[in-house]
């Protein structure tokens, strides 16, 4: 709503889009901020953002890119400390924690092997190496990344977002509840 009502308005707009099936319905919006001049940035930020054009710049600095692979650590000691603390005062939750766990309840848009698929990302894991860190579990998660990149690096067949979430217990509560989530509960 707040990309068409710029593009209305004349606007230009710069909007996060975090999420891939926003970033979606933002992209279908192009022809229309076209037409009225507008300029609509869309993945911009930090993460999304910054990652993506730090993910271009290392795919033109090579002959040929097959696969990206992104990878979120997001909840570590910090974030759930200084983060999430206050929160269990209030009986409040994080928007953004509330985000992860139904995003991974859900069945997610990915491009794999040159082709759009549904997936569900409980059934998706897979073990990432993280610097400093090994092997960790990680998960497909939708973000704008995955639906910009594949569609502007020619090439690339394969954009996977790995989100990797914290050591258990806690990442056992999270895909419970993510668990809970996709039946409806």
């Amino acid at each position: 709503p707040a990309l068409r009502a710029a593009i209305e308005a004349g606007t230009h707009s710069c909007d996060i889009g975090a999420i891939g099936w926003l970033a979606e319905r933002q992209l279908e919006l192009d022809a229309a901020a076209q037409a009225r001049g507008v300029s609509a940035i869309i993945g911009i930020g930090y993460c999304p953002g910054v990652d993506n054009l730090l993910a271009v710049h290392a795919a033109r600095q090579l002959d040929d890119v097959e696969e990206i692979q992104l990878q979120h650590r997001w909840l570590d000691a910090r974030y759930l400390t200084e983060i999430l603390g206050p929160y269990r005062e209030t009986e409040h939750t994080d928007t953004s924690l509330t985000a992860v766990v139904r995003y991974l309840g859900q069945r997610i848009h990915l491009y794999r092997n040159g082709t759009w698929i549904d997936v569900d990302p409980l059934e998706e894991a897979a073990d990432v190496i993280t610097p400093g860190h090994g092997p960790e579990l990680a998960y497909p998660f939708p973000t704008s990344e995955g639906v910009t990149l594949p569609r502007f690096l020619t090439g690339v067949r394969t954009v996977w977002v790995a989100f990797i979430l914290p050591p258990p217990p806690l990442r056992e509560l999270i895909l419970s509840n993510a668990r809970r989530m996709a039946v409806g509960r």
